[in-house]
């Protein structure tokens, strides 16, 4: 079927989602002949394409997931003012003209998967088609070309070719999702790309093939093979976007940022210039290197004896510089705490501040989430100091936070001075490391806070803090300066796992959004707001409603609850009353409040992010309590007042006739304030039509009661040691800190390691919904 054949074309822009029909076939020349935007995406009985003479004035032609299409006809060489073209997904393509790679004006192709690396496409008419080799097809693209998309297309290294310098104009690539094991050599011959995506690429293990020095944008995100990355010394600046969680445990390198290693790899001449010694039985665990600190942690209960300068079996050390002649080069500090196993534990961080020179550190170390091994840990550290961070009596106090462990039963200070393991006439072994820029003596602006003080964090880099400018300087020293967060392209596809969905309001079915008792809701679909979350940072898009654990949540900006919030209402963060008979089924609670929170909030960079408040249902009839800590947990920027509004699906085993019930609300820190809450019961017959019968359709909500992890289904994983639920579903991201205001004191989860499993076998039965949709 060619799209020749439509008719009553909108003047600038067509679409088409649906089966093609030969209705629209027939008439509108002149129209035609000025249309811009040819956009049929989704039409999935479109199987050739063709009639270009229709259209010289097209500039857009986007193709979106036509599954079905096999072939675009020759007639596209008339198409001499197309600049975009987009045949992301249409994986059945075979031919392609090879008219297209002529087109001198096309400056977009994107070809997200497209099987490229599976399935060739064909080449059984030479005169007509693209080579069937991807590398010959790469190479015969357009000098045009500004941006080209390769999105998932099973792309190994192997498939490239050795040179892309065709493409001189070309500004951006994105190879996300492909079998790349490090970066394709001829990305270097790129005169101009100033943007490289190799997002979700799960094989790339190293980035060592300097990319072109032109490079202004660079993204590893969710690379969880990665190990190193080396950047071209002639490198202009360039923002950086990786997850913290994206390499690999045992050797890290993000050259000038990050490096760890196993012990016994670190060279014995790096280990003598630290002044450490003695230390062969920690030879299989790790030590980082950032910001000009040197750290390992490994089992024991006594300083190492040669800490031995200054020693104090409190949290916190201080002490005077003593006068030396010889020349301090840094200071070893090492302490030893108890840990709770077996836990993993967040590690305290390390305070260093010089009273006489009025200079602190704050050290977070990257590796801070650990799981001991032994009752007794230590964590030794050194740091390399120089004269003019600290010199001879200057006033010195090293404090140790609380962190997330059980005690320290020691702390010992150890100062290093050149002659103690280094002759003057032999190289220096530390010296690769000083080179690096961001390191205590060098450039720490981005870091600081206040005057004097900077918090080290090497997070900081990554996309869950903010995009950082990257600058790779002749000098060798890499250079980073604090650029605005970065707004995210405005995505309104769901995400989901079956135990988190998020989609935009404006997507949820309506049908859906009526049987949670929702209504009114239509004007938060223009709102646009930006959440942050643990697991991929912070994200500017329309307003979103997240699903987990039976419970579905939206927020938006206003300053009073909907109308239909009503069977109770009250001013203040808590609510006890007594469910009421019904002969109706009840299905489940809106909650809502309105709430301001101006103390309970945090900077990311510039920006202050507000803390969501967390929920918490008592039955306590029944002796059942569920606290929910939502997905998006920070929104930023803060509006004058938030509402937040959830359903939560409660069944008559959670909740019945005459349960009395509490509901508290509390938010992070003391500037808490809680102007309005609401709840609301919705029944079975809420819903029903306007003669009183129920309608006998299929449940819409049957899919989200299918999962598993949800209230009044498996949540056993998330039974706390004081026998509440703690909802959050970071518990399955690797996070087990069971951060919550509702806990005064520490607590834990039963389960050691949690199990997830999708669908519940009690709804084997229930469809699955399919995310393509």
């Amino acid at each position: 079927m060619e799209c020749s054949t439509y008719k009553n074309w909108e003047f600038e822009r067509t679409q088409c989602k649906g089966p093609l029909t030969e209705s629209c076939s027939k008439g509108g020349k002149q129209l035609l002949g000025s249309l811009k935007i040819l956009d049929l995406s989704f039409c999935e009985q479109l199987r050739t394409l063709g009639g270009f003479l229709e259209f010289p004035a097209l500039e857009r032609l986007i193709l979106v997931k036509c599954k079905e299409l096999t072939e675009v006809c020759g007639t596209i060489e008339n198409c001499v003012k197309l600049v975009l073209i987009d045949l992301s997904y249409c994986n059945m393509l075979k031919k392609l003209p090879r008219a297209v790679v002529k087109l001198k004006k096309v400056e977009t192709l994107l070809l997200d998967g497209c099987n490229l690396g599976e399935f060739p496409i064909d080449m059984n008419l030479p005169e007509m088609v693209i080579p069937r080799d991807f590398r010959s097809f790469v190479v015969s693209l357009s000098s045009s070309l500004a941006c080209l998309s390769l999105k998932n297309n099973n792309l190994c290294n192997e498939s490239f070719p050795m040179d892309f310098s065709s493409l001189s104009m070309l500004k951006e690539l994105y190879l996300d999702g492909n079998s790349i094991m490090s970066l394709p050599n001829c990305v270097r011959s790129l005169p101009r790309l100033e943007k490289l995506s190799m997002e979700k690429c799960l094989m790339l293990k190293t980035f060592e093939q300097y990319p072109p020095c032109t490079l202004k944008e660079l993204k590893f995100d969710r690379c969880h093979s990665l190990q190193k990355i080396v950047f071209d010394k002639e490198m202009s600046p360039l923002t950086f976007s990786m997850n913290p969680c994206c390499t690999s445990d045992s050797r890290d390198v993000i050259e000038g940022m990050l490096k760890v290693d196993a012990m016994k790899l670190v060279p014995k001449e790096v280990v003598c210039g630290l002044g450490w010694t003695n230390l062969e039985s920690v030879n299989e665990q790790q030590m980082v290197y950032e910001f000009g600190i040197f750290s390992t942690i490994y089992g024991g209960e006594e300083l190492p004896n040669w800490i031995s300068d200054h020693i104090s079996e409190e949290s916190s050390i201080s002490f005077n510089i003593p006068s030396s002649s010889h020349k301090l080069r840094g200071l070893n500090f090492c302490y030893v705490f108890m840990a709770r196993l077996p836990y993993y534990l967040y590690l305290p961080r390390i305070i260093i501040s010089n009273k006489t020179k009025n200079h602190t550190w704050i050290y977070h170390r990257y590796s801070y989430h650990v799981m001991p091994h032994a009752e007794c840990e230590i964590l030794l550290s050194h740091w390399m100091f120089g004269k003019n961070e600290m010199e001879d009596g200057d006033q010195i106090m090293i404090t140790i936070s609380k962190g997330d462990v059980n005690g320290i039963r020691k702390c010992g200070v150890s100062l290093v001075y050149d002659d103690d393991q280094v002759k003057m006439e032999e190289e220096d072994p530390l010296s690769d490391y000083k080179l690096w820029n961001h390191i205590i003596g060098g450039n720490l602006s981005p870091f600081q806070t206040t005057p004097g003080e900077y918090i080290l964090d090497v997070r900081r880099f990554f996309c869950g803090t903010g995009f950082q400018d990257v600058n790779i300087m002749k000098n060798t020293e890499l250079s980073l300066q604090v650029s605005p967060t970065e707004v995210e392209t405005l995505e309104v596809s769901p995400t989901e796992a079956q135990s988190l969905e998020i989609e935009a309001m404006s997507h949820v079915a309506e049908e859906v959004s009526r049987r949670l008792g929702w209504s009114n809701l239509e004007f938060i679909n223009i709102q646009l707001v930006e959440t942050k979350d643990l697991m991929t940072g912070t994200h500017k898009s329309q307003v979103q409603m997240v699903y987990e654990f039976g419970i579905f949540s939206t927020w938006f900006k206003g300053k009073e609850i909907p109308n239909w919030i009503s069977d109770r209402r009250w001013e203040g963060s808590s609510i006890s009353f007594t469910i009421p008979s019904s002969p109706n089924n009840l299905r489940g609670l809106n909650i809502c409040f309105a709430f301001t929170n101006p103390n309970a909030g945090y900077f990311v960079g510039d920006s202050y992010h507000l803390l969501l408040s967390s929920i918490r249902i008592s039955n306590i009839t029944e002796n059942h309590t569920w606290i929910y800590n939502r997905y998006n947990y920070s929104i930023t920027p803060i509006p004058e007042c938030v509402i937040l509004l959830s359903h939560w699906m409660l069944g008559k085993n959670d909740i019945k006739d005459g349960d009395q019930v509490t509901i508290t609300v509390r938010g992070y820190g003391t500037g808490s304030i809680i102007r309005e809450c609401g709840v609301s019961f919705v029944y079975d017959d809420d819903d029903d039509d306007d003669d009183g019968e129920h309608k006998m359709e299929e449940d819409v909500l049957d899919y989200y009661k299918s999962w598993n992890h949800i209230i009044g289904g498996d949540l056993s994983a998330f039974l706390t040691t004081r026998g509440e639920y703690l909802l959050d579903v970071t518990r399955f991201f690797g996070w087990t800190s069971l951060y919550c205001p509702f806990f005064e004191d520490h607590c834990y989860y039963e389960e050691k390691h949690p199990t997830f499993r999708a669908f519940s076998p009690r709804k084997s039965n229930v469809f699955v919904k399919d995310i393509t949709e």
